[in-house]
């Protein structure tokens, strides 16, 4: 029976999580060459997917839609002991962030919030997008790769 990993990208609602893994997603199948095209990609509302890729000898499940708690438990059940590593969002009030911090099959990558106030939208949507492509390029997908072990 495999063991499943999962990392989970914890942030508040509306703050990226989607977004940030969309990149990952794009960086693992362009640059990083899986060793195949994805075994499975499911497209959801509002931009969310799941899918399975083979890199370096590995599957690699994301999960995207984790704002509600069941949401979360979807991907435990379609994944867990079927893939190695599992990639989900969640909201921080979620169940899985009960899970005690030194549990060596699972690890967490906090997402900070985007800003909302009263500028124009449009500023704001450039500032979220230039920090979402911040935290991707400089947080998420280094380490990400860090813990598939690939270069």
């Amino acid at each position: 029976m495999k063991i499943t990993k999962i990392i989970i990208l914890r942030g508040s609602n509306n703050c990226g999580k989607t977004t940030v893994l969309g990149m990952l997603y794009d960086k693992l199948t362009t640059h990083i060459k899986p060793d195949k095209l994805p075994i499975d990609i499911t497209r959801f509302y509002n931009n969310d997917f799941t899918c399975v890729l083979n890199i370096n000898e590995k599957q690699v499940a994301i999960y995207t839609m984790g704002d509600k708690q069941h949401d979360v438990i979807i991907p435990i059940i379609l994944y867990f002991c079927k893939v190695d590593f599992l990639i989900i969002a969640s909201q921080k009030f979620n169940f899985l962030n009960k899970i005690p911090t030194d549990c060596p099959f699972v690890q967490i990558i906090n997402k900070p919030k985007n800003k909302k106030g009263s500028k124009c939208k449009n500023q704001y949507e450039a500032e979220n997008e230039t920090k979402n492509n911040d935290f991707a390029n400089n947080i998420l997908i280094p380490r990400i790769k860090e813990i598939l072990q690939i270069k």
